[in-house]
């Protein structure tokens, strides 16, 4: 029998869950990526389910093993990880629940000087310029997005 473990279908149990149907939290478990463990605690604590970090590499090889329905990864799974998940009869399915920022935090005694940039994954320009526009009224609409909390 083909077992199909993916994000949105542990997510479907956990959201029978609250609207009380007769699904076992129990029996959903989540293992892998510390970067968003602080999510999936967040899941567990609510929904009652089990879970651990270990890294992404441990979610994912904990997902093509069956031992767990839920691979919290920060990163892509690899070519190989997924052959190996299909080679199992495991057909993994990505959903993403935040993105990556690096953020520069200097102390208020050493105070930035202008000109500014904001840079998106992958490196690309989004935003250059004086600190105040940039910081408080960008004008690139992934940057205001970036700037409001709205991402996706």
């Amino acid at each position: 029998m083909t077992r199909l473990r993916v994000l949105p279908v542990a997510l479907v149990g956990l959201s029978l869950l609250s609207l009380g149907f007769a699904v076992s939290a129990a029996d959903v478990t989540f293992t892998g990526s510390t970067t968003v463990l602080s999510i999936a605690e967040a899941m567990a604590d609510k929904y009652e389910v089990e879970g651990s970090g270990g890294g992404s590499s441990v979610g994912v090889a904990a997902l093509i093993d069956s031992t767990t329905d839920i691979a919290d990864h920060s990163r892509p799974m690899k070519g190989k990880e997924y052959i190996k998940a299909v080679e199992n009869e495991v057909f993994p399915f990505t959903f993403y629940v935040a993105n990556d920022a690096i953020v520069v935090i200097v102390h208020s005694s050493n105070p930035i000087s202008d000109p500014v940039a904001v840079f998106l994954a992958g490196g690309e320009l989004a935003e250059f310029g004086p600190t105040k526009t940039v910081f408080e009224d960008p004008a690139d609409p992934r940057a205001q997005d970036y700037r409001a909390g709205r991402f996706g």
